[in-house]
């Protein structure tokens, strides 16, 4: 064994360290290249990555327990650990020092994450497969169902109708941007209601379907021109990703339909000039979705702190609202074009909402002018009896969710207005949320109450995770959801506010019951939990001193 571990050596070509020079080499006679060692790498980048990670769940260690178990190591569901001490006039109680607006949307940041770290795997190696008669039930379902869409007009139906039938076939090659349209087509039916289609499994099949719209993305993103197709394709993924919690392909897509919009002339549509129809009713179908599209832009500018790109140069636009035309009286019993004109007034309060933080410096009467823009929608709904024209359409899901869409607009409109304003001082195009940037007004309170109840009635009628993603990522209902919660906590009074705990329950139950089967919203639901429990500790509390206490059930 030793004499072969000598020939192993004596057979070995090593270089020196002192002299780099091996004896191979020597003996030819030739220039030996030493090779350096590679450095070590510096382990400074994962050392600040940690750090940043830390920071990040800084806010929510606030909230653990104080035993002896190590900070990293801790959950949210644990929050009501060591906090059994009795609140006195001199203490101050743990949760009041709590950013609870910071620790809901780092929650809602890991729900994003894993989300869009399956969308990511799954879009490289999932198998797909979209059943023939199921995709043909769709697309019916969306043609029928979904009448009153923006620009359903520029839509080839039949066309899409063949689509299934013919897909598959090596002698058939279809357009890029027809594919992405082909398959936000079949998003948006196989996502519809199961009350509308009578088929309950459908909605597993969205995943699948919003897969294939971004594997058909590059092939469209790299033959795109700027036709009327291409700008339908990047309307429809756009409110498909936003479904799908991915709100900066969402943005992105859409930035691409103004573009393409703006190249078709729709900002001139009764100018005479560029995009025209010489269907009347089209016209108007064409007005509609071009003041849907200012809508869209101006609640992303709102919620996501966007730029604006459609309405930076509203002055130069030639478009009509609907029904404006002699010819083309407006059905005043229909609930599609009660929705649009009450959302066309929210439209216009938003755009005389950025209009006047580019004309006033922060301060002054700002805020008040800015409580009379909220109120004024509070205003809107009540002359328009919103809440009795959703009770009335209970029974019919489509005119009822277009009522529910109006309403959520127009009572975010109202906190992200007055949250905009404690934030103007921020240069940051995603300014970091906390519980200083939530108003806590009247106003923003019953807008939040308003907000929760609407989300709350939307988990019974459609429990789904498109429900959530929509309600909890682009319509951001943690922030309504804190507004309730902060001022439960900063009230001199928390006992007042038993019913809005409940209400906190209520939602976070519902969310539960969902996670059990859409396990990415498990951090969102520890989190919420974890709050709702110390918000029962803190209101069970103050209600001790009149002898009610707070039950468990109501609050988890």
């Amino acid at each position: 064994m030793a004499e072969s571990v000598s020939s192993l050596n004596a057979l070995s070509v090593r270089c020196s360290r002192i002299t780099p020079t091996c004896d191979r080499c020597r003996l030819q006679g030739l220039e030996c290249h030493y090779p350096e060692r590679v450095k070590r790498r510096s382990r400074r980048g994962l050392t600040a990555r940690l750090a940043l990670m830390e920071g990040v769940r800084g806010v929510r260690m606030r909230l653990m327990s104080t035993t002896s178990s190590p900070a990293s190591h801790a959950s949210p569901s644990n929050l009501s650990a060591g906090t059994n001490t009795p609140r006195t006039s001199g203490s101050t109680y743990p949760l009041a020092d709590v950013d609870i607006t910071a620790v809901l949307m780092d929650a809602v940041g890991q729900v994003q994450r894993l989300r869009l770290q399956y969308i990511a795997k799954s879009t490289l190696t999932a198998g797909v497969n979209i059943p023939t008669q199921l995709a043909k039930e769709w697309i019916h379902n969306y043609f029928t169902h979904m009448r009153v869409d923006a620009f359903l007009s520029l839509i080839d139906a039949k066309l899409i109708e063949q689509i299934p039938d013919i897909i598959d076939s090596p002698f058939v090659h279809l357009d890029a941007a027809i594919l992405v349209v082909y398959y936000a087509v079949l998003y948006h039916g196989c996502s519809l209601p199961s009350t509308v289609t009578n088929n309950i499994h459908h909605i597993k099949y969205a995943r699948q379907v919003y897969l294939c719209c971004l594997r058909s993305l590059p092939n469209w993103q790299r033959e795109a021109t700027g036709t009327t197709t291409d700008f339908i394709a990047a309307m429809l993924t756009a409110r498909v990703s936003a479904e799908c919690f991915d709100y900066d392909l969402s943005w992105q897509l859409f930035k691409k339909a103004c573009e393409y919009a703006q190249g078709l002339n729709m900002h001139n549509l009764d100018s005479g000039e560029g995009f025209t129809n010489s269907n009347g009713s089209k016209v108007d179908s064409d007005r509609r979705g071009f003041w849907e599209l200012i809508q869209v832009e101006l609640f992303f500018r709102l919620l996501y702190n966007k730029p604006p790109t459609l309405t930076e140069s509203m002055n130069s636009w030639r478009v009509n609202l609907p029904y404006l035309s002699p010819d083309c009286q407006p059905d005043m019993e229909t609930v599609p074009t009660l929705a649009f004109l009450v959302s066309s007034r929210i439209t216009f309060v938003l755009t005389r909402f950025f209009q006047l933080l580019e004309d006033d410096a922060p301060g002054g009467d700002m805020l008040s002018r800015i409580e009379q823009l909220g109120e004024e929608v509070e205003t809107l709904f009540q002359e328009w009896q919103m809440d009795e024209w959703i009770q009335k359409a209970e029974d019919n899901d489509i005119h009822w969710w277009m009522l529910i869409d109006v309403a959520l607009t127009g009572y975010t409109s109202i906190i992200f207005m007055l949250r905009k304003y404690n934030i103007l001082e921020t240069s940051s195009p995603s300014p970091v949320l906390s519980d200083h940037d939530v108003p806590r007004s009247p106003l923003a309170i019953r807008a939040s109450r308003n907000i929760l109840n609407i989300i709350y009635t939307l988990l019974i009628k459609f429990p789904n995770s498109e429900t959530m993603s929509l309600m909890v990522g682009f319509f951001q209902a943690f922030i309504p959801y804190a507004c309730l919660a902060s001022n439960i906590v900063h009230s001199p009074n928390p006992s007042a506010f038993v019913s809005d705990l409940e209400l906190l329950g209520r939602i976070t139950q519902k969310i539960g019951d969902l996670s059990k089967e859409e396990r990415d919203f498990t951090p969102l639901v520890r989190t919420l939990q974890g709050v709702n429990s110390e918000l029962r500790r803190w209101t069970d509390q103050d209600c001790s001193a009149s002898g009610r206490k707070v039950s468990m059930e109501e609050c988890l």
